[in-house]
């Protein structure tokens, strides 16, 4: 319908009346179901969110523990000791894998 079909109150039809009323409801519930999308989208990147910050707190903690036992295992090796060497080698493999040859 456009502008210069568009009826004033006095000659609109109980028809048209309707035909307005459900298109009304049908945008009523788009925007319902639109509304519902937009929550269920905002609490999954929420989740995402939090999911990812305990994620990067772990690595950090991960990081630093590896970065202690690197540290002891520099150690091992600066005591040069055959014992020491052989920890060492057995720490490398369990960090690192197995030596590329």
């Amino acid at each position: 319908m456009t502008a210069a079909q568009r009826p004033d109150a006095s000659s609109i039809t109980d028809d048209q009346l309707d035909a307005l009323y459900a298109e009304r409801d049908r945008y009523r519930e788009e925007a319902g179901q639109f509304a519902d999308r937009v929550d269920t989208l905002t609490a999954v990147a929420k989740a995402n969110r939090r999911a990812a910050r305990a994620a990067f707190e772990e690595l950090m903690s991960t990081t630093a523990r590896l970065a202690a036992v690197r540290t002891a295992l520099a150690e091992i090796r600066a005591a040069r000791g055959v014992l020491g060497n052989v920890i060492a080698d057995e720490l490398d493999v369990a960090l690192d894998g197995p030596p590329h040859r």
